[in-house]
């Protein structure tokens, strides 16, 4: 006898995902800016109770929504900005702790680029070094996503908090 099969959704199957916690300041910056965080979730048709834990997935797609539903309700053209400052390798789960962990700063940045698929699908960090310069980035792939400047804007100001856990101020 056959096993039953798993009825999956064609459109979520296939979509990039992203776990909560890449992510979880937002209602700390929202409160900041002055907007109520369970009613910016409800206008961009987010579970707000999604935040009890950082493990949780979502669709990049619908994190991407909820980022610039928020830039949008508080006005806040840096929103991403501001949840960037917020955020640093605490944000990235266990493999925020695999990057603490690192004996040293290529390490470290290496084994970010290589393992931040667990994490986050939709975007990806890059990382390039000659041995004279090297270079750290961010880049969108994920079909689909709004407000990739607000998320862009996140990721860098996480890359900073990143580098000053990894070097000291």
């Amino acid at each position: 006898m056959d096993a039953p099969k798993r009825r999956t959704d064609p459109q979520t199957a296939t979509e990039a995902m992203i776990r909560v916690g890449a992510f979880s300041r937002l209602p700390e910056v929202l409160t900041s800016l002055g907007a109520d965080p369970a009613a910016v979730c409800a206008a961009a048709g987010f579970d707000a109770m999604l935040f009890d834990d950082p493990a949780n997935p979502v669709t990049y797609r619908a994190a991407s929504h909820l980022f610039r539903t928020s830039a949008e309700c508080t006005g806040c053209p840096h929103f991403g900005l501001m949840l960037g400052q917020r955020s640093g390798l605490d944000s990235l789960g266990f493999v925020g702790h695999l990057v603490k962990c690192a004996p040293d700063v290529r390490t470290a940045l290496r084994s970010l680029v290589r393992y931040m698929h667990l994490h986050i699908q939709g975007a990806t960090p890059t990382f390039t070094d000659d041995g004279k310069l090297a270079m750290f980035g961010y880049e969108i792939y994920a079909v689909g996503t709004e407000a990739a400047d607000q998320i862009t804007d996140a990721a860098l100001g996480t890359a900073l908090n990143v580098m000053v856990a990894l070097c000291g101020p």
